[in-house]
């Protein structure tokens, strides 16, 4: 029985991904915002937005790389008489 990180197609998958972080991290400290790996290209609109992708891709790495990984939940809840009446939170990948 093979586990999620020394099966092939994960295996794969993994290096695909570092090499997507790889890219985007290098275009980012050049101030590019255009993207190209695999011989294809992503032009993104500001460079916030390929950090918000190199947070969402090295997300999906480390849950490849660890199962049991969670992102973390942050919220906010808010009370009144006793009761919690609304709750607005994030809860990620």
């Amino acid at each position: 029985m093979t586990t999620t990180t020394t099966d092939p197609a994960t295996q794969l998958r993994i290096a695909q991904l570092q090499g997507q972080i790889t890219a985007l991290q290098d275009a980012i400290g050049q101030g590019a915002t255009r993207v190209s790996y695999d011989g294809r290209s992503v032009d993104y609109a500001s460079i916030n937005d390929m950090k918000m992708a190199v947070n969402y891709v090295t997300g999906i790495l480390n849950q490849l790389l660890n199962p049991n990984y969670r992102k973390p939940t942050v919220g906010r809840a808010v009370f009144r008489n006793g009761y919690r009446y609304r709750f607005g939170g994030y809860r990620g990948l």
